[in-house]
Parts: structure tokens; C-alpha cells; sequence
């Protein structure tokens, strides 16, 4: 697996399958399904505060999602990702997340990592938990997704736990 930042060479294969992907991704994102729309996506990303990046699959160059790093200052940065419909359930976004966590502590060197998810959305819920992120009790916000208003609860991972659970990972492999 590998991550790297997106860009203009991924628009047609990315507004293929975020098109194909749309009827699971409605209630829990929006992706960019037209070229103008992935321009505007990719315009977001100045690589300051806003970073993206695609996760593809290392041997076959194939895009299986995208993990964005938004807000990102001193305190942290929100992440946000998304598997398209092909790759899903097939693991890849764990891989995925894992990447794009180490380049937020390691090369960002950011204390903090938050998501913000909704509690219907069991799949990325688990997703989190499986990478070390917890919930944060009492924080809740109201995202605009899918034409409504949706309530999202927070979820949070500080370096330290993701380093501690990566040291854990590695003894007992």
C-alpha cells in the first residue's frame, strides 16, 4: 500500500470510481464526481493546513480511496477518508489510515489527530477504533453531508498512543 499526495494525474480514475461509489458514500461523504468538481477538490489542498492524499495499492498503481488532512495546525488536524466501492471491505483503508497517521506524527509532527463520524457509520467507527483513535465523550458537531444536516461524533488519536500501540503492534508480531 501506498499513500501520496493527490493530483491533477489522479482526476479521471478518481471521478470513475467516486461516481461508481456514490450510492454508499451519500449518507457519509461527498466526493468529487466530475472534472470541474475534482479541480475544486484538488484547489482545497494548499499543504499547509489542508493536505490529500490517495491510498493506492503499491504493485498495480490501483486507487482504492483518499485520506485528507484538514485544519492542520499547532493543536492537530481533522483527517478525513473515504474507500471507494470496489476496494471496500478488502482491508486496504487500514493500511491506508496507518500511512497517512505516521506522515501526520512523524513528518507533520502533530500532537493530536481528530475525526469526526457518524454514529450510524459502524464501518469507519471501526476503522478508527482498530487504529488506536478513541471516542471523546460529550463532543459531538452537525456536518452538512448529502444535502442535510448529520450529527458526528469526534474521535481522537494524540501521537504518543499511536506510537505506544505501534511499538505494542511490532512485539507482539
Amino acid at each position: 500500500m501506498k499513500l501520496r499526495r493527490v493530483a491533477h494525474e489522479d482526476r479521471n480514475e478518481f471521478v470513475s470510481l467516486a461516481h461508481i461509489s456514490t450510492s454508499v458514500h451519500r449518507l457519509w461523504i461527498t466526493t468529487p464526481t466530475t472534472p470541474d468538481a475534482f479541480d475544486r477538490y484538488l484547489r482545497r489542498f494548499d499543504g499547509v493546513t489542508s493536505i490529500g492524499h490517495v491510498v493506492r495499492l503499491t504493485r498495480a498503481d490501483t486507487l482504492v480511496g483518499f485520506v485528507n488532512l484538514n485544519g492542520i495546525g499547532e493543536h492537530g488536524a481533522m483527517i478525513g477518508f473515504g474507500t471507494f466501492a470496489p476496494a471496500m471491505g478488502k482491508g486496504y483503508m487500514r493500511e491506508g489510515l496507518e500511512l497517512a497517521l505516521r506522515f501526520a506524527f512523524t513528518d507533520l509532527r502533530l500532537p493530536r489527530v481528530e475525526a469526526d463520524v457518524q454514529p450510524s457509520n459502524i464501518a469507519s467507527a471501526r476503522l478508527l477504533k482498530a487504529a488506536g483513535f478513541t471516542l471523546r465523550a460529550g463532543v459531538s458537531t452537525q456536518i452538512h453531508v448529502g444535502g442535510a444536516w448529520r450529527l458526528h461524533e469526534r474521535w481522537s488519536i494524540s501521537r504518543e498512543a499511536f506510537f505506544d500501540a505501534d511499538a505494542q503492534s511490532r512485539t507482539e508480531s
